[in-house]
């Protein structure tokens, strides 16, 4: 991990921001909505902190002229919080809000795990080739993570801008994530644990209070153990090729027939109940004919397993 900094954002003058106010909505990638009153974990006692400061109503992204354009819209005004200390002798403003948004390219291909501190995974159906973070303290390093170029306020809405090369052609599918902003927690994040009074933004004080993944919001439910789902649009969704699991012996999983090449040692697979609905992750292990064996992630019972899907994950 690189040396953090932030000093991102700006309080005023969306409009010259962005450069595009005035010509219109360019493409549109994606444009979700998210139920209000849905946060998922409480927050300690903050002056510029409530619970509608994570509760994410709609998010969109859109191309404005050489840049591309994320709006994300809380249930309460953004506000900025003043003299957070992210070093011994710095302090800086940041946003509470940091936002993921994870963009599935190209199919069977992409990474299953998010982005470290976040505690989930996608389904390998739905593998993600780009997240954009946005972030008041740009210091996460991992592989296809592109940071905001510039974020600004405008009321309930946090605008960020990317680079003309940020987003990838033809995105399929898209899950955004609102986490809060830690100054120094894993992958920049506030994890969950006993926390008490938020008087200043230090993660002894500022831990979430709940139980799962340290996420307030999301545009996909969040359950404890299962792969996250991605949205789509109507008719979109992946219907990836399934592969029969023949044997679960605790942790172990064997499924066949798999064709030659389908499946390496360390390939990351999806595991589905009778339902279709994914439940868990696995790696494999190894290959005997066409049979290929698997280890479960995580602790998660996995008996309803009936089927699998490989993905080529980077």
């Amino acid at each position: 991990m690189s040396s953090g900094r932030a000093g991102r954002f700006v309080i005023a003058g969306v409009c010259a921001l962005l450069g595009a106010c005035a010509s219109g909505r360019g493409e549109v990638v994606f444009d979700l909505s998210d139920p209000a009153g849905d946060v998922r974990l409480e927050h300690p006692r903050h002056p510029g902190v409530g619970q509608g400061t994570f509760d994410i109503e709609r998010v969109t992204l859109r191309r404005a002229g050489s840049r591309w354009v994320l709006e994300a819209t809380f249930a309460e005004p953004v506000r900025a919080l003043t003299d957070v200390r992210l070093g011994q002798d710095f302090a800086e403003p940041i946003w509470p809000q940091t936002i993921d948004v994870y963009l599935d390219v190209t199919p069977g291909r992409g990474h299953v795990e998010a982005l470290p501190g976040r505690g989930v995974r996608v389904s390998a159906a739905e593998a993600w080739d780009r997240a954009l973070v946005v972030s008041s303290i740009a210091d996460l390093d991992a592989d296809d993570v592109v940071f905001a170029q510039t974020i600004a306020a405008r009321g309930r809405t946090l605008v960020a801008t990317f680079a003309g090369d940020a987003v990838p052609a033809g995105v399929r599918g898209a899950l955004v994530l609102v986490l809060a902003t830690s100054p120094s927690g894993d992958g920049r994040v506030r994890p969950v644990a006993p926390g008490g009074v938020c008087h200043v933004w230090d993660d002894q004080r500022c831990t979430l209070a709940g139980a799962g993944p340290p996420i307030l919001d999301a545009s996909a439910p969040i359950e404890a153990s299962r792969p996250v789902a991605l949205s789509y649009r109507e008719g979109s969704r992946p219907d990836p090729v399934k592969v029969p699991i023949v044997f679960v012996r605790g942790r172990l999983v064997g499924a066949a027939p798999v064709g030659a090449g389908d499946a390496d040692k360390g390939q990351l697979a999806t595991l589905y109940d009778a339902a279709g609905q994914p439940i868990a992750s696995a790696v494999v292990l190894d290959r005997v004919g066409d049979t290929v064996t698997l280890e479960v992630v995580g602790e998660v019972g996995v008996e309803g397993a009936r089927e699998v899907v490989f993905t080529d994950a980077r």
